[in-house]
């Protein structure tokens, strides 16, 4: 499971926790005001994840383009 921790959290121990998301590969949910506010992620985990999703996008779009219309009758 995710860890998660608060705004005021972050900004006591901002170097500790990017080093826990670096370290664990997992992301960590940061809320502020007990609501979701951002996520942090390993940056090597994020560019291969943004990578992974622009492949899938592109081959979607390609699927796409190659299927037959509906024809209306």
């Amino acid at each position: 499971m995710a860890k998660q921790y608060t705004v005021s959290d972050l900004a006591t121990h901002a170097e500790s926790i990017i080093l826990e998301a670096q370290r664990n590969k997992e992301p960590i949910h940061v809320s502020m005001g007990g609501a979701a506010a951002a996520v942090i992620v390993d940056a090597d985990l994020y560019a291969s994840q943004m990578m992974a999703l622009a492949e899938f996008d592109r081959i979607f779009r390609k699927e796409a383009s190659i299927r037959p219309e509906k024809s209306e009758e």
